[in-house]
């Protein structure tokens, strides 16, 4: 998490964002390679879309990451997706990617929220993991579809979802099975 925060810091700061990121003790002994993809991914995501909001920058700018232990991921969640829905609730706006189920895993989570943009209304949710897919013009759709391959290669779960009506910005959290057996005593 420290190394994912440090090579963001840059940008963040040059765009007046601040990084709040906090892991949990228990988490901190987690391999580096499983984890340090999937953050600089989502993290780079949530600053890029502060820095696309375009407005004063001496507004409230701001990206949350927490890696804390979590209860297993839902066995069999859909995917959903805007089409055809009248829902206004954020469940229209969750995509939810299950693995595995392993009893008497421990898991971890990985939670990123911003203040950014949104997620956007031309492009459904459900879709926003595919390579290829971006809501950045000239973006490549690369981040996403590799932070989401990484968490269901290890059998765990993705979710995005707009935030609580009436504030802006993206919520994504990723359950992750963990490597280290000391998580699942302090979960």
């Amino acid at each position: 998490l420290d190394h994912a925060q440090s090579v963001l810091l840059p940008v963040a700061r040059a765009h007046s964002i601040t990084l709040h990121a906090r892991c949990h003790p228990s988490i901190a002994n987690e391999p580096a390679r499983t984890l340090y993809t999937v953050l600089l991914n989502t993290m780079s995501n949530a600053v890029e879309a502060i820095i696309a909001r375009g407005d004063d920058p001496s507004s409230l700018r701001t990206v949350h990451v927490e890696l804390a232990p979590a209860p297993p991921p839902r066995a069999n969640a859909k995917a959903n997706s805007r089409a055809g829905s009248k829902d206004s609730s954020n469940e229209r706006d969750k995509l939810s990617l299950a693995g595995a189920n392993r009893p008497g895993q421990a898991w971890i989570s990985l939670d990123v929220t911003d203040d950014g943009v949104g997620l956007p209304a031309h492009i459904p949710v459900a879709r926003l993991c595919e390579l290829g897919v971006s809501t950045k013009p000239g973006a490549g759709g690369v981040g996403l579809a590799v932070a989401r391959s990484i968490v269901r290669g290890l059998g765990g779960e993705l979710s995005i979802a707009a935030r609580a009506s009436g504030t802006r910005g993206t919520a994504l959290r990723a359950i992750l099975p963990a490597a280290s057996q000391s998580i699942r005593q302090s979960a």
